[in-house]
């Protein structure tokens, strides 16, 4: 099961009604694509990123724990998020600095994660920035 404690699910599928959706929208992080000069860099960086997720993989084994909590599956889908431009606004600009700062609070040295930052937003003016990820959502129906 990982990290992620499963009594969520059984906890949703207890307050709903009959007939009663759920709705999960969870990222599997191994779908991340964020082009950055140095990967080793990069690597650690998402290393030390995906400790703050109970599961950083959850997408992948969702459909059986829904199932196994008592719910019906009614779909799942992809929801890309994709920046292929450099732009102050997108989700992956705005989360440069978020990433940052908490990896340097979980062993990453601040110099390595600023110029890992740096590295990316570089990127924009070589116009070579690029960052995809999957988001995916799961809904399903409690009989």
């Amino acid at each position: 099961m990982g990290r992620c404690d499963p009594s969520w699910l059984a906890e949703a599928h207890r307050v709903l009604c009959s007939g009663g959706q759920l709705l999960v929208l969870d990222t599997d992080w191994d779908s991340l694509v964020w082009h950055a000069h140095a990967r080793d860099r990069m690597q650690r960086i998402i290393a030390a990123w995906t400790t703050r997720f109970a599961d950083p993989h959850l997408p992948t084994t969702l459909k059986r724990r829904l199932s196994a909590a008592g719910f019906d599956v009614q779909a799942v889908a992809v929801v890309p998020v994709l920046n292929a431009d450099f732009d102050p606004d997108t989700y992956s600009a705005r989360h440069i600095e978020i990433v940052s700062d908490y990896v340097t609070r979980h062993g990453i040295p601040p110099e390595e994660a600023a110029a890992w930052a740096d590295d990316l937003r570089e990127r924009a003016h070589t116009d070579e920035y690029f960052f995809s990820l999957s988001r995916y959502v799961f809904t399903a129906r409690k009989p």
